[in-house]
């Protein structure tokens, strides 16, 4: 009953809209600035006496905006500030309805208004959201993948890598069982003694098993099937950092 009220009163702002013509840029500007008035004197109030009703209020102000006025210069601006105060709301009430609702803001964002110099950030905030308030890998996995196939020269871009390369490490990490764990650490304890080419091998199997932070050093640890003095040297010094990174780990404090 209480997400029924809640989309009625969101979508009364449209149907409004649909039955009077579209207003002009004054118009568009003057009730711009009256939405940013209602949004700064709800910031103003502690966090704790803010209601429902009162983000309510404030997200149909800036609707009525690029309702009565689609092709004003601040209907844009509108947009990205009512997702804002939707991501605000939902994060609030811990509501993920309302935050769902906030990302499809910002897909509106940067379907109807194309040109917008927000539609970079928009995409990067609907990651974002994904990762850090809906706890969605996969969705988040897929935005942020997308946000540097776009832009990859972004001034988000490299945060976009971490948060990627974060989800996979999360991702892995959860996929590790103790018993996956140990049966690891005895592994490399035994092969931390020796320069087969079967070790270097075995790395393949682990590193498709273990935080990302290791892989890398993990798989140059032990000696390939080609391999010449100087990069051996390299190995042999690898694999001592990582060995002390394993017993650093409460477990492999344990079984070293």
């Amino acid at each position: 009953m209480r997400v029924g009220a809640i989309a009625l009163l969101f979508a009364l702002p449209y149907f409004s809209a649909q039955a009077r013509p579209h207003r002009s840029s004054d118009w568009a500007d003057s009730r711009f600035d009256i939405a940013e008035r209602m949004r700064e004197a709800l910031n103003g109030r502690p966090a704790k006496e803010r209601a429902r009703t009162e983000y309510q209020r404030v997200v149909n102000a800036y609707r009525r905006v690029y309702y009565g006025s689609p092709t004003a210069s601040k209907a844009s601006l509108a947009v990205v500030a009512e997702a804002e105060v939707m991501v605000e709301m939902g994060r609030q009430f811990d509501d993920p309805k309302i935050l769902r609702l906030a990302i499809r803001k910002y897909e509106f964002l940067r379907s109807d208004y194309p040109g917008s110099s927000q539609r970079v950030d928009a995409l990067f905030t609907i990651g974002e959201i994904y990762r850090e308030d809906l706890n969605d890998a996969d969705q988040a996995r897929e935005t942020f993948t997308e946000f540097l196939r776009r832009y990859p020269k972004s001034r988000q871009a490299d945060d976009a890598r971490r948060a990627l390369s974060g989800i996979e490490e999360a991702a892995l990490k959860s996929k590790e069982s103790p018993a996956t764990r140990i049966a690891f650490l005895t592994w490399f304890f035994a092969a931390s003694r020796t320069k087969s080419t079967a070790s270097f091998e075995s790395t393949r199997f682990w590193r498709g098993r273990l935080s990302p932070q290791f892989g890398q050093l993990l798989i140059s640890s032990f000696p390939s099937r080609t391999s010449n003095r100087g990069r051996e040297r390299r190995r042999v010094k690898n694999r001592s950092l990582f060995a002390y990174r394993v017993r650093s780990s409460p477990v492999g404090g344990l079984l070293w």
